[in-house]
């Protein structure tokens, strides 16, 4: 690995939140304060896609372990499940009261997790668009969220000074 810049991609006009690459390495996204997530061509260095959907901030956006899929989540208190191809939102979760911190999705991509403001941390199934479970027991804001790899076990991190491990 090289060090040092190699290209400074420009094309939000706020703050960076969040960027990832995807799985197989060919694009990359990035989440900001303008409300929008930009789909970046890799080595070409283009914008593919721009996602302007959330009404709000986006504080993270991930991809699917497959890639085909973005999930994100915003300061507008919703997750949105996106296809990477067209850019077309596939579903809009009113997910939490209060400002969402942290998503992630599970290894087979059928569920994700989400902690927010609201000091709650939810389990989302993407297929059939429910809650599964809201679990409540921090005293502040959830900070961070992941899940296991084989799905049966979530830790979260808060600003009460605790990790939590959801099982």
């Amino acid at each position: 690995m090289k060090t040092g810049e190699i290209i400074r991609l420009s094309g939000h006009l706020k703050g960076v939140n969040d960027v990832q690459f995807s799985p197989d390495g060919q694009r990359l996204i990035s989440a900001s304060d303008d409300n929008s997530i930009i789909v970046w061509h890799l080595p070409s260095y283009q914008k593919v896609l721009r996602l302007v959907q959330h009404s709000a901030c986006v504080i993270r956006a991930q991809f699917s372990l497959d890639g085909h899929s973005i999930i994100s989540c915003s300061n507008d208190k919703t997750i949105r499940l996106w296809d990477c191809s067209s850019g077309r939102e596939i579903q809009k979760f009113a997910a939490h009261s209060r400002p969402i911190a942290d998503l992630q999705f599970s290894a087979d991509c059928q569920t994700a997790v989400s902690g927010s403001k609201d000091k709650t941390v939810r389990l989302w199934n993407l297929n059939s668009k429910l809650e599964m479970y809201k679990l409540e027991g921090h005293l502040d804001w959830v900070t961070g969220v992941d899940i296991s790899p084989n799905g049966k076990i979530i830790v979260s991190s808060a600003s009460d000074k605790t990790v939590r491990v959801w099982a």
